[in-house]
C-alpha cells in the first residue's frame, strides 16, 4: 500500500455548500406547490360546501311555495304586564335548514317558543336550544376561516340581504317596523325613494320599493303575512333579474357572531352574524337614483368599513356583514340559480351592486322594476 495514499471519511466545506443550495432550490420550488394544492383542496371544499347550503335553501323553498326562508325570525308573545305584543330574537336562517342538512333530530329538538340562546330544555335530556346552536356544522364553515372552521357554533356564510342604511353597525336590538333597531326591514330603512319627504313605515311606497332591493329579510311575528301583509322574504319565482344574476349567498369569514360577541353561533339571528349588505348612503337618494344605470354603485357607502369584496378582512365578528374571504384575490359565492364560483375581488363596484340586488332597475318616476341586462360572466 502506498504510503502516501489517503481515504476521505466525509464531505468537503465545498459539497456540503453545494448539496444545501441544491436543497434549497427544490424546497423554493416543492413549498409553493405544496402550499397551491392546499389552497386548490380548500377552495374546492369551500365550493362544495356552499353548494350543500344552496341546495338546503332550494329545498327549503321547494317546501314552502317557493319562498326563501327569513334571514331571521323574530317571534311574539303576549306581554305579562300588559295586552301588547313582545318580540324576541328566534333564530337565523340556518335553523330552517336543519332538515335540509341531514340533522332533521336537531331540528327537532328545538323549541320554537323560545328564543335561540334559551337554556331551558324542552323535554328533559332532549338538551336546550343553546346546546343545539353551539354545535359543529362543517357545512358551514370554509377551511380557510381559521376562527370557525370546525369549530362549535361556526358559521362562514352569510346570505344576501340588499341593501341596508348606514346604521346597521351601531343599532342594537331587534329591529320591528316602525322603531330604531338593528337588522334589515323594509317597514324601517329610511329610504325615501319617491322624495315626498315622507319615510317607512308611514309611506309604503318607499317600502314596497326598498323590499324590491332585498332578497332575504327577517320575519318579523308568527305569521308569514305579519309585515302589513307583505311576506319577509322573496320567492325564487320572484327574482325578476334572473336566478343567475342574483347572489344568495357569499362567504365572510366575520360571519358567526354580533359585535362583541363571546361564542359564534350560526342561529343568532343579527343580521351582521348571518348576512350580506349592501349599505346606502339615504342622504344621497332622489326619484331617479336608481332609474339610468340600473345599479346602486353611486350610493353605496364606503365607511366605516368598505363593503366590497375582502376591504374588511380584519374587522372582526359582526362588524362587517359583508362578502370577505381569505382565498387569494377572490371569494366565494353562490348565485340563485344553485351555481358557485369565485368572483374577484377587483370587480366593478357597479356589477357588484347589481349582483346583490334581485330586482333590477326602478323607472323614472314609477314605482315598478324592470329586469337589468344579463352579465357576462367574466364581469365577475
Amino acid at each position: 500500500m502506498n504510503g502516501n495514499q489517503h481515504h476521505r471519511n466525509g464531505l468537503s466545506l465545498f459539497e456540503v455548500i453545494v448539496i444545501l443550495l441544491c436543497l434549497i432550490v427544490l424546497a423554493s420550488l416543492f413549498l409553493p406547490a405544496v402550499r397551491n394544492g392546499r389552497d386548490d383542496a380548500a377552495g374546492i371544499q369551500c365550493l362544495n360546501n356552499i353548494r350543500n347550503v344552496t341546495v338546503a335553501i332550494h329545498g327549503f323553498a321547494s317546501s314552502n311555495k317557493s319562498r326563501l326562508p327569513a334571514q331571521a325570525y323574530y317571534p311574539s308573545k303576549v306581554s305579562s304586564n300588559s295586552d301588547e305584543q313582545e318580540f324576541y330574537e328566534g333564530h337565523s336562517w340556518v335553523v330552517s335548514l336543519i332538515p335540509y342538512l341531514d340533522h332533521c333530530d336537531w331540528y327537532d329538538q328545538w323549541d320554537f317558543d323560545k328564543p335561540w340562546d334559551s337554556t331551558v330544555e324542552r323535554v328533559a335530556g332532549n338538551g336546550s336550544n343553546t346546546s343545539l346552536a353551539y354545535m359543529t356544522l362543517p357545512t358551514l364553515t370554509c377551511p380557510r376561516d381559521p376562527v370557525s372552521f370546525q369549530q362549535n357554533g361556526g358559521l362562514s356564510y352569510a346570505v344576501n340581504c340588499g341593501i341596508g342604511d348606514l346604521a346597521w353597525h351601531t343599532q342594537t336590538g331587534i329591529r320591528q317596523p316602525g322603531r330604531v333597531h338593528s337588522g334589515q326591514h323594509h317597514l324601517s330603512e329610511p329610504f325615501d325613494w319617491n322624495g315626498n319627504g315622507i319615510l317607512p313605515p308611514e309611506d309604503l311606497e318607499d317600502s314596497a320599493i326598498t323590499r324590491d332591493f332585498t332578497l332575504f329579510s327577517p320575519q318579523i311575528g308568527n305569521s308569514k303575512s305579519a309585515e302589513v301583509g307583505i311576506p319577509s322574504s322573496h320567492s325564487l319565482d320572484k327574482i325578476t333579474d334572473g336566478t343567475s344574476n342574483t347572489i344568495m349567498l357569499g362567504e365572510n369569514i366575520n360571519a358567526g357572531a354580533r359585535p362583541g360577541g363571546t361564542r359564534l353561533s350560526w342561529a343568532d339571528p343579527q343580521v351582521c352574524s348571518n348576512g350580506l349588505i349592501l349599505p346606502i348612503d339615504a342622504r344621497r337618494l332622489a326619484p331617479d337614483a336608481h332609474a339610468s344605470d340600473g345599479t346602486l354603485a353611486a350610493l353605496v357607502m364606503t365607511k366605516p368599513t368598505n363593503p366590497g369584496i375582502n376591504r374588511a378582512l380584519n374587522a372582526g365578528k359582526g362588524n362587517a356583514p359583508f362578502v370577505n374571504s381569505n382565498h387569494q384575490g377572490v371569494a366565494v359565492v353562490a348565485f340563485m340559480d344553485g351555481a358557485a364560483m369565485t368572483i374577484s375581488e377587483d370587480i366593478d363596484m357597479g356589477v357588484y351592486s347589481r349582483l346583490l340586488t334581485p330586482c333590477g332597475t326602478r323607472e323614472r318616476e314609477v314605482t315598478s322594476f324592470v329586469p337589468e341586462e344579463p352579465i357576462a360572466n367574466d364581469s365577475f
